[in-house]
């Protein structure tokens, strides 16, 4: 019982300054776009940022700035408060629960696919998640949607697990705007659009 405990403690305490470490990185980021430093990780093909997407990237990150760090300090705080239990079944254990992860990250490789293309043949100022937009000003068109989506999903599948039972629905209700979003984003396309 004392090592449980012990271990519960050493989560919380872990947990907290992991969260603050995120939450100050976030901070300085967003700061980064702000100043109008975009595409940190650019890579080759990367088309360089239009006036358009310089000013919206200031704009985005001065907006969103604060609210997102305090939802990351909020959820990292109410996961580091809940303890290690809540994260001991994080493995699927039924066929039915790895078919719906499975679908999950179909749905999200679609999303992320289309809004590759999306970003590079249309721009980022378009999307409509602000959380992808600043990946993407941040870290370049191609590098900054896969690193968003990533989070994205591990945060989807923590929250998931955190909830229990009812982290079924949302991996369903997320699985449905994943797929909406990649047909949204296909149909923005020129050659969708004309």
């Amino acid at each position: 019982m004392e090592l449980h405990r012990q271990q519960s403690r050493w989560w919380i305490v872990f947990g907290l300054l992991l969260t603050v470490m995120i939450a100050v990185i976030a901070w300085l980021e967003l700061q980064r776009v702000g100043d109008g430093r975009l595409f940190l990780f650019a890579v080759s093909w990367d088309a360089e940022p239009t006036a358009i997407e310089k000013h919206d990237a200031r704009q985005s990150a001065t907006d969103m700035q604060l609210p997102a760090t305090a939802f990351l300090l909020v959820a990292g705080t109410a996961v580091s408060l809940s303890g290690p239990d809540r994260f001991q079944n994080w493995l699927p254990s039924t066929r039915m629960q790895w078919l719906s992860v499975s679908v999950l990250l179909i749905s999200a490789l679609m999303d992320l696919g289309s809004t590759l293309w999306f970003f590079h043949d249309g721009g980022i100022d378009l999307e409509l998640h602000p959380g992808i937009r600043l990946f993407g000003y941040a870290y370049g068109r191609t590098v900054g949607p896969i690193a968003g989506k990533l989070v994205q999903v591990v945060g989807i599948l923590a929250v998931a697990c955190w909830l229990g039972r009812s982290g079924r629905v949302l991996i369903v209700i997320v699985t449905v705007f994943y797929l909406a979003a990649s047909i949204h984003n296909v149909l923005q396309m020129p050659v969708f659009s004309r």
